[in-house]
């Protein structure tokens, strides 16, 4: 969780927790608009500190806003796998072998059941968790499992990116290291001067000095208003061109598997591709034999067929000779 994210107490400083807690639990898509419409209005009660600090909240990655809505929708299936980070850390601290065995294979086991409900119910603007997605929301969970404070986090239900436990401690999805505790409170940097008069007696002259700094923070007040303008503008452009990337992300890791399926449907006929043109050789040989003993074969019969023309001919002029057979017995 980054320093800008509210924490669970919202100290002074921070987003109201219930204010936090309604806009990271709405739909990933309605985020953006609820968050700006929400500065807009504490920036108009007066409130101009809350609604920078309402302007500036992150919206959360499709991983991040998964682990959210699985702590709102199946909280008893995230509460038994918080758990058992909670008893391997006592059983580790009393170094009892066997139950650290017994409760891996628990912590396995709760891991994935949950891990499936959020799979099968868990789908941002309806459409199915990606693979890099439900990577991010086991990533998160192991975390939790791992380290109390992520523990915390996650069940504040209000990250903005998920979460990953390395050999050296916490980092977010992006690899950046995570700080958990929440900073001292940021001070309203708009001090008004107090209209208080001066030990000398010129009470006028500190009115008139304090009248001047009130007019000055009133200018650099309107100027703060249109800078946040242009920061909330700049923010629904960055979040409308995340979500762009996002759904870009999206369609390249289906192409992607859809490459890979089709690599591996190619893989698989390759041996019978293979196998046919084999049998297709042998064929073409076998033909070829084939058409090589029938012209022999057609050459034998015209080979007899001129024999036996030869044959009538000599039959014919047998027959013309004087001496020739004659009567019955000629053929």
């Amino acid at each position: 969780m980054s320093s800008d994210e509210p924490s669970p107490d919202a100290p002074d400083g921070a987003v109201p927790a219930d204010l936090a807690d309604r806009l990271y639990g709405l739909p990933l898509d309605e985020f953006v608009a609820a968050r700006d419409a929400a500065a807009r209005e504490a920036r108009a009660a007066g409130d101009r500190a809350l609604g920078r600090r309402l302007g500036g909240l992150p919206k959360p990655t499709v991983g991040a806003w998964a682990v959210n809505r699985a702590v709102r929708t199946v909280p008893h299936a995230v509460a038994a796998v918080l758990a058992i980070g909670d008893a391997l850390r006592d059983a580790t601290a009393q170094r009892d072998r066997e139950r650290l065995v017994a409760l891996d294979r628990e912590r396995r086991r709760v891991l994935d059941a949950l891990l499936d409900g959020v799979a099968d119910g868990v789908r941002p603007g309806g459409r199915p968790l990606t693979d890099a997605a439900l990577r991010t929301v086991r990533d998160t969970f192991v975390a939790a499992v791992a380290d109390p404070g992520a523990a915390g986090a996650v069940r504040a239900g209000r990250l903005s990116r998920g979460l990953e436990h390395v050999g050296f401690g916490l980092v977010d999805e992006s690899g950046e290291p995570v700080e958990l505790e929440a900073g001292p409170p940021v001070p309203d940097a708009r001090t008004r001067v107090p209209r208080v008069p001066a030990p000398d007696g010129s009470g006028h002259d500190a009115v008139e000095e304090a009248d001047a700094s009130e007019e000055a923070v009133a200018e650099a007040e309107e100027s703060l208003d249109r800078a946040e303008e242009a920061l909330d503008a700049a923010r629904a452009t960055h979040d409308e061109r995340q979500a762009t990337l996002d759904t870009a992300t999206d369609a390249l890791e289906q192409a992607d598997a859809a490459v890979a399926a089709l690599e591996a449907e190619l893989a698989r006929l390759r041996p019978a591709r293979a196998a046919r043109a084999a049998d297709a050789d042998r064929a073409r040989a076998a033909s070829e034999d084939s058409a090589r003993d029938v012209a022999r074969r057609e050459e034998d019969v015209a080979a007899a067929q001129e024999a036996a023309a030869a044959a009538r001919r000599l039959r014919r002029a047998a027959r013309r000779r004087p001496d020739g057979p004659s009567g019955p017995d000629r053929a």
